[in-house]
């Protein structure tokens, strides 16, 4: 590139262009060249680093650099960096440049405590959570906002990542057959987990986490977290890179090659010093350990979805085992091949959130009907039974057997008449059970006693008319 009069003209191998280009200096920003040749202009201060400072490792990219120190105290380390900031700046002063302290940062690293914590990462967590949980409770509520299923992707892409951010480092893997994590940083943000999906299912705080994750087809998150780990894993046993003779290698064998190394290097340094090492073979570090547990878990089998949709249905059955059937969503038999799928959103098709939220109400028995309030001690609730007395107030009782309905029933009477019949309408989504689910619907919230969803209704039929 030549200059004249501030002007540049670019040379290309095929010639040279007619245009001419304003350029005080350099090239210009966002040019791909920048990056490359600011790394030629600025290799002339790595030779001059690595000249008066031997000990110094260098590391940098374009205007980032790096400089890292060893020593046995700080104040040693102090010392390089003082003097190979020195050498910086007279290499600054000679070419007319600044460097920006404000964007540079010192970081020791000691030895400390060999044993890490996760309780930095956790709390770091969290704050982004409040962030994201603010928001996710600003567009999606019970009554208003985006279906269950934009809501739904939402929670899955923007806070359920920003939970698994780092899992290979904290999470301990669930072995098979494992019950959920009882402690940990797993533990404290399945938490969170489970605050999230009551907003995206409009469900009430009472509702249990097997049914929300199940009417959310979300999974537990220690699950999840495992899946994560084994297609890690996965990954890095597939052999995708070159190994420089023709053949294919693992990421697995890169990272043990560089680790031996490491440790050949560390061991050559440290001479005899310190106690004697321990023969024998050495045992499993806590990632070797995590690594071999998943592995378990997953059986060797690829398809870490399909081991995941196992562990969640063997787990959500021992919860259930033993427990009388009173809410629709803990009935297995009539939709085991819908529960565990993608298939269970489908019957929230068509639906406002308004709906979608009562219809889990209904499947999950909490919402707000006497038998349910009663049961939570709602002070003005005196009674769980029905104003026609034959037997408690739930949405069975009103749609099925109640005898003094609040309203004249709008389905054919041969459609809904037994329990089963009920249950088979809230778990179907085919056209004809659809069409029933949202009659149902539409008859609960025109009866008046659900207040919360009153304006919603209004609404609806006023956009309607």
């Amino acid at each position: 590139m030549t200059s004249n009069s501030r002007r540049a003209r670019q040379h290309v191998s095929c010639g040279t262009t007619k245009h001419l280009i304003l350029q005080h200096r350099g090239v210009p920003q966002g040019s791909p060249l920048s990056p490359v040749l600011f790394i030629l202009y600025i290799s002339s201060l790595y030779k001059q680093l690595k000249d008066e400072h031997p000990h110094l490792a260098i590391a940098g990219f374009a205007d980032d650099t790096n400089l890292l120190v060893f020593g046995r105290n700080p104040e040693a380390n102090v010392r390089q960096l003082e003097a190979a900031w020195e050498t910086c700046i007279r290499w600054a002063d000679s070419r007319g440049m600044k460097f920006a302290p404000e964007k540079s940062e010192l970081i020791h690293f000691n030895k400390g405590r060999r044993q890490w914590t996760e309780q930095a990462h956790l709390v770091a967590v969290e704050k982004k959570l409040r962030t994201q949980s603010y928001a996710l409770s600003r567009i999606v509520a019970k009554t208003w906002g985006m279906g269950l299923a934009k809501a739904r992707e939402v929670y899955t892409k923007c806070i359920r990542s920003a939970l698994a951010y780092g899992a290979s480092s904290f999470h301990i893997p669930t072995d098979v057959g494992g019950e959920p994590v009882k402690k940990g940083i797993t533990k404290a943000l399945g938490k969170a987990q489970n605050k999230s999906l009551r907003i995206v299912a409009g469900a009430f705080k009472s509702t249990p986490i097997r049914n929300l994750e199940t009417e959310t087809w979300v999974p537990s998150l220690d699950l999840y977290l495992n899946k994560r780990l084994a297609d890690f894993e996965n990954r890095l046993q597939r052999p995708d890179l070159d190994d420089g003779r023709g053949g294919k290698k693992t990421a697995a064998s890169v990272v043990l090659t560089a680790c031996r190394k490491i440790q050949q290097r560390l061991s050559s340094r440290r001479g005899n010093r310190g106690r004697p090492r321990t023969l024998g073979p050495q045992g499993p570090t806590a990632v070797e350990r995590a690594a071999g547990t998943v592995m378990r878990w997953t059986g060797g089998t690829v398809d870490t979805n399909r081991v995941v949709e196992e562990a969640w249905k063997a787990r959500w059955l021992e919860e259930r085992d033993g427990r009388v059937i009173t809410r629709p969503a803990d009935d297995f038999d009539h939709q085991q091949e819908t529960l565990f799928r993608n298939e269970t959103l489908r019957r929230h098709d068509g639906l406002s959130k308004a709906k979608s939220s009562l219809l889990i109400q209904i499947r999950t028995g909490a919402i707000g009907l006497r038998d349910f309030l009663f049961t939570r001690g709602v002070p003005e609730v005196l009674t769980p039974a029905c104003e026609c007395g034959e037997g408690r107030e739930t949405a069975e009782h009103l749609v099925v057997w109640c005898l003094a309905p609040p309203l004249t029933r709008r389905w054919e009477r041969t459609g809904i008449r037994t329990r089963r019949d009920f249950y088979s309408v809230l778990h179907g989504i085919n056209p004809t059970t659809a069409r029933l689910a949202r009659g149902i619907l539409d008859w609960l919230m025109d009866w008046g006693k659900l207040p919360i969803y009153s304006l919603a209704r209004r609404l609806e039929l006023e956009a309607a008319a």
